[in-house]
C-alpha cells in the first residue's frame, strides 16, 4: 500500500511558533491496533535535533515524545531512527511511541474500539508538521453483546466476527487478581482474526464475588457453555485464555473441565493454586462446594505445605501454550510454567505443550497485545519484545486447534 502524504502549510498556533514544512508520511494511517505503521519524516534541517511527540485524542492525556537527530537527507525514519537519550525507549523501534504512551496523572489505559492520534514534529519551539492517525481494534460487521449473571449467568462481553464467517474455536479470555474484563481488547481483537470470544469477570463486578475468594470454578463452566452457543464458535474447539491469577484459573478449568476445554492458554501463570489475595489463608478457587487445595507457600511450584495444591495439568485433553518473564516481580512465573510443562512432559502427555519464556520481560508481559503500553513497568520494553512473539504465537495456537 502506498504511503499516505500530507504537507501542511504554514500557521499560526497560538503559544508557540508554527512553520509547518516537514512531510509526515506514514503507510497504514487507519490501521488495526496491532498492526505496525511506519512513519517517515523528510524535509528536516540537516544535523538537527527534532522531537516527535504522539498524543492519544481522547479525554484522557497520554503521550510520549521522542527526540531524533535528523539525518544529512533531512529525514527522520522511525523504522531507523534512535532516541538520542535513549527515552522512552532503547534503540529504533518503529513502534516505540506507541508502547511508551504515558499519562499525565493517574489514569488507567483502555484499549478502545477506534483511537486517534496527533504526531507533532518540533524543532526547538516550532512545530513543524503535524498529522493524525487512527487505530481500531474492530472491523466492519464486528458484533458485541454485553452478559450479565441475572440473564446470561455470567458476566462479560461476546465479541462475534462478521456475519458469515466460517466457525472457528471460540475463546474464553480473562484476566487476574485486578478483576473485571481486563482483558477485553485481546478478546475484542481475537474476534477482528476471526475467533469468536468471551471476555469474562469472575469477581469484582455486579453480582459477582467481590474479591477473588471461593470462585467456583463451575462458573467458568457455564460461561464455556455460553461460549458454545454464540453464532460462529465451534463447539467441539474451545480454548481458555488467562493471565496471571488468570493464568492459574485457565490451567484449573482445563484441568476439572476436559470435555470442555480442548486447548489453554495461559499467561504468566502459577501451577499451583494459591489462597485468596492478599493473606492466602482462604481458598480462591472451589469445586462443588469444596475448596480446591492451595498453598501459602508463594513462588514455590512443589509446595510442601500442600503437595495437592498441584493444578494437575495432565488431565488437560489438549495443547498448553504458557507463558513466562524471568524478570517477573509478582511472582515467580517462569518456574511455575516450566513446573506445569515439566508435569506435562511427565505424564507424557499426548497433546503440544511448550513455554515461551522470556528472560528480561516482567508479569505484565502478559498483557499479550503489542503496540498497547502497560502504565510504570520498568521491564516495558522486554515486554513489548515478549507481546510481539506472544501474539501471533497465540493466534497460530487457535489456528492450529481448529485443525485438530
Amino acid at each position: 500500500m502506498l504511503a499516505l502524504v500530507l504537507t501542511f502549510a504554514a500557521t499560526a498556533l497560538g503559544g508557540c511558533g508554527r512553520n509547518e514544512h516537514a512531510t509526515i508520511s506514514v503507510d497504514h494511517p487507519d490501521s488495526l491496533a496491532d498492526r505496525p505503521v511506519h512513519v517517515r519524516i523528510a524535509g528536516l534541517p540537516p544535523g538537527h535535533t527534532v522531537s516527535v511527540r504522539l498524543r492519544l485524542v481522547d479525554k484522557r492525556t497520554l503521550a510520549s515524545t521522542a527526540s531524533y537527530r535528523v539525518s544529512s537527507t533531512g529525514v527522520v525514519d522511525l523504522r531507523t531512527a534512535k532516541p538520542v537519550d535513549g527515552t522512552p525507549y532503547r534503540g529504533a523501534d518503529p513502534m516505540g511511541l506507541f508502547w511508551t504512551l504515558r499519562a499525565n496523572s493517574d489514569q488507567n489505559w483502555h484499549l478502545g474500539w477506534t483511537l486517534r492520534f496527533t504526531l507533532t514534529v518540533r524543532d526547538g519551539d516550532t512545530v513543524v508538521g503535524q498529522r493524525t492517525l487512527t487505530r481500531r481494534s474492530t472491523v466492519p460487521g464486528l458484533r458485541s453483546r454485553k452478559l450479565r449473571p441475572a440473564t446470561d449467568g455470567v458476566y462479560g462481553t461476546v465479541f462475534e466476527p462478521p456475519a458469515g464467517s466460517p466457525r472457528r474455536p471460540g475463546v474464553l479470555v480473562f484476566g487476574g487478581s485486578e478483576g473485571g474484563e481486563y482483558l477485553d481488547g485481546v478478546a475484542r481483537l481475537l474476534a477482528v482474526h476471526g475467533f469468536p470470544a468471551l471476555s469474562l469477570a469472575y469477581f469484582a463486578e455486579p453480582g459477582l464475588p467481590s474479591t477473588l475468594r471461593r470462585v467456583r470454578l463451575e462458573y467458568f463452566a457455564k460461561a464455556l457453555t455460553v461460549l458454545s452457543r454464540q453464532p460462529g464458535v465451534d463447539p467441539k474447539h474451545l480454548a481458555v485464555l488467562g493471565a496471571s491469577r488468570g493464568g492459574e484459573a485457565a490451567l484449573l478449568v482445563g484441568s476439572y473441565f476436559p470435555r470442555q476445554v480442548q486447548g489453554v492458554i495461559a499467561l504468566t501463570p502459577a501451577n499451583v493454586a494459591i489462597g485468596s489475595p492478599p493473606s492466602g489463608t482462604a481458598p480462591a478457587w472451589t469445586y462443588r462446594g469444596h475448596p480446591i487445595p492451595y498453598t501459602r507457600q508463594f513462588n514455590e511450584p512443589a509446595p510442601t505445605d500442600v503437595p495437592d495444591a498441584v493444578i494437575p495439568v495432565e488431565r488437560i485433553a489438549g495443547p498448553v501454550l504458557l507463558t513466562c518473564g524471568g524478570r517477573d516481580a509478582v511472582w515467580a512465573s517462569c518456574p511455575y510454567a516450566r513446573a506445569a510443562d515439566a508435569r506435562l512432559t511427565g505424564h507424557h502427555d499426548r497433546y503440544p505443550h511448550r513455554v515461551l519464556a522470556y528472560p528480561d520481560a516482567g508479569h505484565h508481559s502478559n498483557a499479550l497485545l503489542p503496540y498497547v503500553p502497560v502504565m510504570g513497568d520498568p521491564t516495558a520494553q522486554a515486554d513489548e519484545a515478549a507481546k510481539l512473539a506472544e501474539w501471533p504465537a497465540t493466534r497460530t495456537f487457535l489456528s492450529d486447534l481448529a485443525s485438530r
